[in-house]
């Protein structure tokens, strides 16, 4: 049986730890012990108390879960080699110094420890095309979504170094994702209820996001935040980043979509159904506007995945959550409410979302499955006056071309959970020198 030590910093990586830990004790029980390292220092308020509690009464006894107070503490217990796999969803380890990371890394592979990056959405891909030099130096396996991910790493990497490429690639597993793996499993009737939608068609909406408070000196950045939200900011900073933001003409305000998606609800009979975060600091107008604001409940079953699973229509600001809706089968619409280059001011960020996501070749430009709002342009009000007036019929989802997108992106989609384990439990083979990518192009599962 391989000890395997699942770094848990964050509460909202449930939602990829969550379903592979159901399936690795449903499926694969006498193969793995299962422990969670909560990191008590990066505390917030009683946070890591808080996942502790989750952890224990989702899984009982069956999951170890270990309370590290300090970095040093994790970095003493995993250097011990006290575990064969040492996993994280992404190719980092956050709240340890870069350092310590090395000394940890150093240390525990001489102890036989494997470290494997777990996929979590498509984010990883960028961190590990940047930085191939510090994966293949920290990592044994680097576990990607779908085939497009794997393109996307190869293509950037080889660039600029052939050589790296070709190593980094024997390292990188295409394992699908386990976040989607419930998904076939979901009780519609039983989610209307839990979240009170009664037997209307549903209309989610994820609610835009404040980018700004992520770069203080994104002076531009803010005053086009302010505009979008209808907000007049009085003090020296807020009319300098105002006056910055003049550089851009045109912004479509939040309560124009809002105005839009409240008259296709009602012209349809439907329920408009937000998806939000505390930290969006939603203006009120937000939850007048909609039948439902509901915050993120739980991780583990995923509030956002069941909202999109009884869903016949989504609409997003900007927003990640458009992978949820492509994975579940439902038509996307994404305002791009702010320009791509303030967004992500970071060269390769903007090119992953360029990528992945808003560029020409984007998913949230797929014929038949998803559409762009300009939020920056006349054409993004006009979208909004088709939006009102339009029907469910006019988004009908071409299904042939969605589910060969999410292929895509989501490889082996449903059986992400199963990819994984075959990775963990090929990990004798990866200490004793075999191939990390041997499972890239296996079908999860078969072992």
């Amino acid at each position: 049986m391989q000890s395997i030590a699942f770094y848990l910093p964050f509460e909202n990586l449930l939602k990829v730890f969550g379903p592979l830990f159901d399936y690795l004790l449903a499926e694969r029980r006498g193969e793995f012990r299962i422990v969670v390292l909560l990191p008590r220092w990066l505390a917030r308020d009683e946070r890591p108390t808080a996942m502790a509690d989750t952890v224990r009464q989702t899984w009982g006894a069956a999951v170890e879960v270990r309370e590290l107070e300090t970095a040093r503490e994790l970095v003493e217990l995993i250097g011990s080699g006290a575990f064969d796999i040492f996993a994280n969803a992404r190719p980092m380890v956050p709240g340890v110094p870069p350092h310590e990371v090395d000394a940890m890394r150093r240390t525990s592979a001489g102890r036989g420890t494997l470290w494997v990056a777990l996929p979590e959405g498509v984010g990883q891909d960028v961190q590990i095309a940047e930085a191939p030099a510090r994966m293949l130096d920290q990592w044994d396996v680097l576990c990607v979504t779908g085939t497009r991910s794997a393109e996307y790493i190869d293509a950037v990497v080889r660039r600029t170094s052939p050589r790296d490429a070709n190593a980094l690639m024997q390292r990188v597993a295409i394992t699908g994702y386990p976040q989607f793996d419930p998904l076939a499993s979901y009780d519609a009737d039983a989610i209307r209820r839990k979240y009170d939608l009664g037997d209307k068609p549903v209309v989610v909406v994820a609610t835009a996001p404040i980018f700004y408070p992520r770069q203080s000196s994104a002076v531009t950045l803010r005053g086009l935040v302010r505009r979008f939200r209808g907000e007049m900011e009085w003090s020296p900073r807020g009319l300098a980043a105002r006056a910055a933001s003049l550089r851009y003409p045109y912004v479509v305000p939040y309560r124009r979509y809002l105005e839009a998606l409240r008259a296709f609800a009602d012209r349809n009979g439907a329920l408009l159904v937000g998806k939000t975060r505390r930290k969006h600091l939603d203006p009120p107008y937000v939850g007048d506007s909609l039948d439902r604001l509901i915050d993120d409940r739980s991780f583990h079953p995923f509030t956002t995945q069941e909202l999109m699973s009884v869903s016949s229509l989504y609409f997003g600001f900007y927003s990640a959550t458009s992978i949820e809706a492509l994975a579940a089968g439902v038509y996307g619409i994404t305002a791009v409410f702010l320009p791509p280059e303030q967004v992500e001011p970071q060269p390769q960020w903007r090119a992953w979302g360029e990528a992945f996501f808003f560029g020409q070749q984007g998913s949230w430009r797929i014929p038949g499955v998803t559409d762009i709002v300009d939020g920056m342009s006349l054409s993004g009000s006009r979208a909004l006056e088709r939006l009102s007036g339009a029907q469910f019929s006019d988004y009908a989802l071409d299904r042939s071309r969605c589910q060969a997108e999410a292929r895509r992106m989501f490889s082996h989609l449903g059986r992400g959970s199963a990819g994984i384990a075959d990775v963990l439990a090929g990990g004798e083979t990866i200490r004793a020198g075999g191939a990390a990518g041997g499972t890239r192009i296996a079908v999860p599962g078969t072992r």
